[in-house]
């Protein structure tokens, strides 16, 4: 199509006049190529964003979301670019422009390919990491994929991408990459021994986000020192003590440490243990029990367990009492745990009961 009408106009004298080796007749086909590529290319992606956006708002499958992403990378400059190609493809150029042209437009073409699985990865992972209905939980509560194991995630296959599509465009420009990976394989051992423990830490911090024996914001406690796990960093853990100052922690400490997480706890165990003195009656030690069910059953978030004479202590009748607060919330666990204490002290003294504590009695024989 385009030669017949290039034909045409060369058969018109004006139209025959040469210019750096083309003809006139020839820059116009080379610029309706140009335009047509370029509106078309426009057009195109309009017509399927547009397909994609009524199926997306039918149907919210991440498949569409992640296509619809895919497609949103391709912009006016990679339109220009493939325009600019095949039009100037249609003249007669030298070999050494022509070879320019191809690395051009295959650079462009690399580039614009890492920013689409760029995309896509983060679209996966934001699809992986966000469920129906747009929560960060699936159906049985539990997260699908923690939004910082997503980000960590998201960069180093991110950084992966653009090294290989890095070292892929250097070798179409002419270099020998088998040498420069030879020289950054010995680089990198040589940097490997020299930062071993900034690295132990990385991978520490990547072990961290895949396992998750806690995120941010978990209440925690490691060894003496515990608090709220504020940032969780590549090389340094960062926890506000209860106390209220800053705990920084190297990943590799933390994760060689036995790490309680209190935020998944949906309940606590108490346990209460106390002593009478020998001169309490049979029938106040038979009622002690009975006393305190009837106290923990009193209040609304405590479930009762059981009520023991455990032993028989040097100095003390011993008893030990076992309930359940059903919160995990510190505070009204304390609360609750001083109302029950506070009321066994006041039955306990309305009934005449004495709490033991060490004595000694001594025998004098005369």
């Amino acid at each position: 199509m385009f030669s017949k009408f290039d034909a045409y106009l060369e058969s018109i004298p004006f139209f025959n006049l040469t210019i750096f080796g083309n003809t006139l007749a020839k820059y116009i086909v080379a610029i309706i190529i140009f335009t047509f590529i370029f509106i078309f290319s426009h057009f195109t992606k309009k017509t399927l964003q547009g397909k994609i956006n009524e199926y997306e708002n039918q149907d919210k499958n991440k498949l569409i979301h992640i296509l619809h992403n895919l497609i949103s990378v391709i912009n006016l400059p990679f339109y220009f670019i493939v325009s600019l190609y095949f039009s100037l493809r249609y003249l007669d150029i030298s070999p050494t422009l022509n070879t320019y042209l191809t690395i051009c437009i295959t650079t462009v073409i690399y580039f614009y390919l890492g920013l689409g699985l760029q995309k896509a990865v983060e679209s996966i992972l934001d699809a992986l990491t966000t469920a129906e209905g747009g929560e960060e939980t699936n159906n049985n509560g539990k997260n699908n994929l923690d939004p910082g194991t997503a980000d960590f995630l998201g960069k180093f296959i991110s950084i992966i991408i653009w090294t290989i599509l890095f070292l892929i465009i250097l070798q179409n420009l002419g270099f020998d990459i088998t040498a420069l990976l030879g020289g950054l394989g010995i680089a990198g051992i040589i940097v490997a021994f020299a930062m071993q423990n900034i690295l132990s830490d990385i991978f520490t911090y990547f072990t961290i986000n895949l396992d998750k024996p806690f995120k941010k914001g978990d209440f925690i406690i490691v060894g003496n020192d515990m608090g709220t796990v504020t940032n969780v960093g590549i090389k340094n853990t960062r926890i506000k003590t209860l106390q209220g100052q800053d705990l920084v922690i190297t990943n590799k400490e933390l994760t060689n440490s036995r790490i309680n997480n209190y935020t998944n706890m949906e309940r606590r165990r108490v346990v209460i243990k106390f002593g009478v003195t020998y001169s309490t009656s049979v029938e106040h030690l038979t009622q002690i029990p009975v006393y305190i069910k009837d106290i923990i059953d009193a209040k609304q978030i405590t479930t009762f367990d059981r009520a023991h004479l455990k032993e028989l202590g040097e100095y003390s009748i011993n008893f030990e009492v076992v309930y359940h607060v059903e919160t995990p919330i510190y505070d009204s666990y304390m609360d609750i745990n001083q109302e029950i204490l506070l009321e066994l002290i006041k039955k306990f003294r309305d009934e005449k009961i004495d709490f033991a504590f060490p004595t000694s009695t001594v025998y004098l024989v005369k």
